[in-house]
């Protein structure tokens, strides 16, 4: 009885599917006084673009939101047009927001 030959297709490149994972982690305390410090100049759109575009759910973000009436010591939980609603359930208009003060 006769075997049918089959076709076995050759790679010859390199296949880079794989995912790549980058682990930061910051030793040095000036590292973390620098990024602080280039913090304090954003202003709070920016400061609330960065907190919602980092990587990790924003509500694992320890924030201190300060504003003209009161200051909250809180997560953010999302965004809902000109507001921002705080896991504590604390709806907080942006305008009224002095500063937000992200905790590490």
């Amino acid at each position: 009885m006769k075997k049918n030959k089959i076709f076995i297709n050759r790679i010859n490149k390199k296949i880079n599917n794989n995912q790549k994972e980058v682990d930061i982690r910051i030793n040095n305390l000036n590292t973390i006084e620098k990024i602080k410090n280039n913090d304090d100049n954003l202003k709070v759109e920016e400061k609330l673009k960065k907190i919602f575009e980092r990587n990790g759910y924003t509500f694992n973000v320890d924030v201190k939101i300060i504003t003209n009436k009161k200051d909250y010591d809180t997560k953010i939980a999302g965004k809902v047009n000109n507001h921002i609603i705080t896991l504590d359930n604390d709806i907080i208009n942006i305008n009224d927001i002095k500063d937000i003060i992200i905790k590490n």
